[in-house]
């Protein structure tokens, strides 16, 4: 039977650095760690679904913080389609919940 399998990986990032994500931006050392980020998640999820049948989707837990112990998980929207092309989800962390 076909599962569901969401990766989690926690990012310490700015929203702001996937918003502004673009394939071909290199930092000051030379790098660009967005880009990295996305590989290696595209590479969990093939990884499992070459091991599994399961379907995948990806989200990358940004931390924030809320005095609402209700508040917990927030997808938030990213209006950058470089970053949309990798159907990865960005999600707000109430890390105080946590």
């Amino acid at each position: 039977s076909l599962f569901y399998i969401t990766i989690i990986d926690y990012k310490y990032r700015r929203i702001w650095d996937y918003e502004r994500y673009s394939p071909n931006s290199l930092d000051e050392n030379g790098e660009n760690k967005v880009k990295d980020d996305i590989q290696k998640q595209l590479i969990y999820e093939w990884t499992v679904q070459q091991n599994w049948n399961a379907k995948t989707e990806s989200e990358f837990w940004i931390p924030y913080f809320s005095n609402n112990p209700l508040e917990f998980k927030k997808i938030h929207p990213v209006n950058n389609t470089y970053f949309n092309k990798s159907q990865i989800k960005l999600v707000k962390i109430n890390f105080k919940t946590l």
